[in-house]
C-alpha cells in the first residue's frame, strides 16, 4: 500500500502533474461557472487597513427595471465552509425578487471557490471576508444611492453567519439592515462581545 501511493504520487505530482486552469483563462478563453458570475480585481484592506487588490469572483443578479419599485437596495448572501457563492445560485434571483431588492451579490471567500488565493494567513477569515463583501457591495451599489441611504438584506449560511455579522458591523449605522442567518456557525468569544457592547459598533474587533 505505502509504495503504491509513493509510485502514485510520483506518477500524479512530479511526473505528470495535473495541469491546472487559472481564473485568469477561465476569463480569457472559456467561461465562469454561472451566467451571473463576475471576476474583479478589487482594492479591499488588508487585515492592518492597508489597500489590497484582490482578484474576486462573485455572483451579481439584477432585477429588471420594469419589475416595480425596489425595498431593498441588495441582497448579500455568504456561504458556509466548504462551499462556495455557487451554492446560493439556485436562491439568489427568488431572494432578489421576493424581497424586491436592485441587486443580488455575493462572493467567494478567500479559500473557497475562485477568489484569488492569498499568501498570508488573515485572508482566510471571516473578518477578510467581510472585507471583501463591504468592498463588492461599494462597487455594486450605485454611486448615487450611498451606504448612508441604503438598505442592505444580508444573508449568512453556516460559516458565513459569522462574515455576514461582521460585514453588517462594517457598514455604516445608517445603512438600514436585514440580518437572516441559516444554520449559524456562531462562536463569538467573550471579547468579541465586550468590544461590541461597550465601543463603536461600527468599529469591528481586529
Amino acid at each position: 500500500i505505502v509504495f503504491s501511493l509513493i509510485a502514485q504520487f510520483s506518477l500524479q505530482d512530479l511526473v505528470l502533474p495535473p495541469s491546472r486552469i487559472s481564473v485568469a483563462d477561465l476569463c480569457q478563453k472559456y467561461h465562469l461557472p454561472s451566467a451571473i458570475s463576475k471576476y474583479q480585481r478589487l482594492t479591499v484592506p488588508s487585515k492592518d487597513g492597508s489597500p489590497t487588490p484582490v482578484g474576486v469572483h462573485y455572483l451579481k443578479y439584477s432585477r429588471e427595471k420594469t419589475a416595480g419599485p425596489h425595498l431593498f437596495d441588495a441582497v448579500y448572501v455568504q456561504h458556509g465552509f466548504g462551499a462556495s457563492s455557487l451554492s446560493w445560485l439556485p436562491a439568489l434571483p427568488s431572494l432578489v425578487h421576493r424581497l424586491g431588492a436592485k441587486v443580488g451579490l455575493g462572493h467567494d471567500m478567500v479559500g473557497f471557490g475562485f477568489t484569488d488565493r492569498q499568501k498570508t494567513l488573515d485572508w482566510y477569515t471571516t473578518d477578510a471576508s467581510a472585507r471583501i463583501g463591504t468592498a463588492v457591495l461599494d462597487k455594486e451599489v450605485s454611486p448615487e444611492e450611498s451606504q448612508l441611504n441604503s438598505k442592505v438584506a444580508l444573508f449568512g449560511h453556516s460559516l458565513g453567519a459569522i462574515g455576514t455579522l461582521k460585514m453588517a458591523l462594517r457598514l455604516p449605522r445608517e445603512t438600514a439592515k436585514l440580518i437572516v442567518l441559516c444554520s449559524p456557525a456562531l462562536g463569538l468569544s467573550a471579547g468579541f462581545a465586550e468590544e461590541s457592547k461597550d465601543g463603536d459598533v461600527n468599529d469591528p474587533p481586529g
